[in-house]
């Protein structure tokens, strides 16, 4: 009997490995939509940050505004340039008045290009000042008292913040007052909004790139993300993701930089720079200044100009160091010496500030850093 052998089978050509597919693999899809999206947005940000700045320059005088407002008033014209904001208080020196024309708390907004809680407390100091209002109390507990004057249009915003009442308690939160501390503050934002120091068009410029930007931004969101989602199926959805990016990129850019577009007139840029002038002014004085000052019945006037330029730290040092500031002009009733006198009328926007606030808003809403407890009663007496 003949056996065979079942053949073994010849071994085939051993199969070569294949590479692993990468194009399914998430981490790679997810990259380069986040690259393109964070250069799309980057460079669009950018772009649209950088023609905000350049179209929000400020118009000053062709000479820099120091003699400018007695041409103007004399009917002459003058040249006008643009220059970046950032420029503005390199054009200002030192100068040893506040701007004709402005009070306190309008000198406070236009330097500060808001209404902000110490233009309240600097309108109200300055009608302490006039002595149509007087200061009394200790600490938070603050009273004011109106006092009877010739009728202005102060002393009419007076009679409604006092709501016919002589006097108001401060310290402890009202809801009355608190609504009518916010009419003040509506009338200071009226001013701030129709005043001929800012450029209307500037102004209409702003609210509409604003308005813009919010739907541009979000457009992009959606578009970046539908184009992230759908990457795989083709380059068009990575172009989706750019296109995305940038209006994502440039909306947003539009609403945060948008405000750089409101501009001043040459007008305004002249009382800003004499603005900051005078900060500089009060932030160097020295003793024989404020002796000055007190010389020439300043100190009241000074002080509300500290309290709206946020200036009351270095004012209130420089004074309390002079003993000759007397209660001849600001008067604190139970100052046990003249220093104490000096203290308290610098002192006081602290005070009013914190007990307006905590009346108005049941917390303290104070521009100043510490409070001033060693106000005993503040008046002015012109």
């Amino acid at each position: 009997m003949v056996s065979h052998r079942r053949p073994k089978p010849r071994p085939g050509p051993e199969r070569a490995a294949r590479p692993d597919d990468t194009t399914n693999d998430p981490g790679i899809s997810f990259i380069f939509p986040a690259l393109v999206s964070a250069l799309g947005t980057i460079l669009a940000a950018s772009a649209v940050s950088s023609l905000a700045q350049r179209s929000g320059r400020e118009t000053v005088w062709a000479d820099g505004g120091t003699e400018t407002a007695v041409e103007l008033a004399s009917g002459n014209e003058y040249p006008a340039r643009r220059v970046d904001r950032s420029e503005l208080p390199k054009l200002a020196n030192k100068q040893f008045a506040p701007p004709e024309g402005l009070t306190a708390w309008q000198g406070g907004i236009v330097y500060a290009d808001a209404v902000r809680p110490a233009h309240l407390v600097a309108w109200l100091f300055e009608r302490a000042v006039a002595g149509e209002v007087e200061i009394e109390g200790e600490g938070r507990d603050l009273t004011l008292r109106l006092n009877k004057v010739d009728s202005t249009e102060e002393q009419e915003t007076l009679s409604r913040l006092f709501a016919g009442s002589d006097t108001i308690k401060l310290g402890s939160y009202d809801a009355s007052f608190a609504s009518r501390w916010e009419e003040l503050e509506d009338q200071l934002t009226s001013w701030y909004k129709d005043s001929p120091y800012w450029d209307s068009g500037s102004q209409k410029r702003k609210v509409v790139t604003r308005w813009l930007g919010y739907p541009l931004a979000a457009l992009g969101v959606v578009l970046t993300a539908f184009g992230a989602i759908l990457v795989d199926f083709g380059p068009g959805c990575l172009i989706a993701v750019a296109i995305g990016a940038i209006l994502f990129g440039g909306g947003s850019a539009m609403v945060i930089r948008s405000w750089e577009l409101r501009t001043r007139t040459p007008e305004g840029s002249d009382l800003w720079i004499r603005t900051e002038s005078f900060r500089h002014y009060l932030g160097s004085l020295d003793r024989a200044d404020v002796q000055t000052a007190v010389q020439q019945n300043k100190v009241g006037e000074y002080t509300a100009w500290a309290i709206a330029l946020g200036e009351t730290s270095r004012w209130s040092k420089t004074i309390a160091e002079v003993d000759e500031v007397k209660g001849s002009e600001i008067g604190v009733s139970a100052a046990d010496n003249e220093t104490e006198a000096a203290d308290g009328a610098v002192a006081a926007d602290a005070a009013v500030a914190e007990a307006a606030g905590v009346a108005a808003r049941g917390n303290a809403h104070s521009e100043s850093e510490t409070f001033a407890p060693n106000v005993v009663g503040l008046r002015a007496t012109g």
